[in-house]
């Protein structure tokens, strides 16, 4: 008798819509897990773009993209309010 298994544990992944799901199906997902929500364009593409509300809203998951507006553009980017409220300091 082994004292420690030696097969791992995996946990169950998450399934990701394809598209971005409707408002209702969306507030009912976001309930039961907020990750469940994002398409699979968040893992596989460099932007994915969303309407939100009635605004579009850009997404950016490319490291290097990330890196450019946060880092080489960031006076052309201002913070949200409620970013400069809370964690202003930290962030410029």
């Amino acid at each position: 008798m082994a004292l420690v298994e030696t097969t791992r544990f995996t946990p169950p992944g998450l399934v990701h819509p394809e598209k971005p799901l409707g408002p209702i199906s969306f507030l009912r997902t976001l309930v039961r897990n907020p990750m469940e929500t994002w398409p699979t364009g968040f893992f596989t593409e460099k932007t994915v773009d969303l309407v939100m509300l009635g605004r579009k809203v850009v997404f950016v998951m490319d490291p290097a993209m990330v890196e450019e507006i946060l880092v080489a553009q960031a006076d052309k980017f201002p913070k949200a309010p409620i970013i400069q409220r809370t964690i202003g300091a930290a962030v410029g």
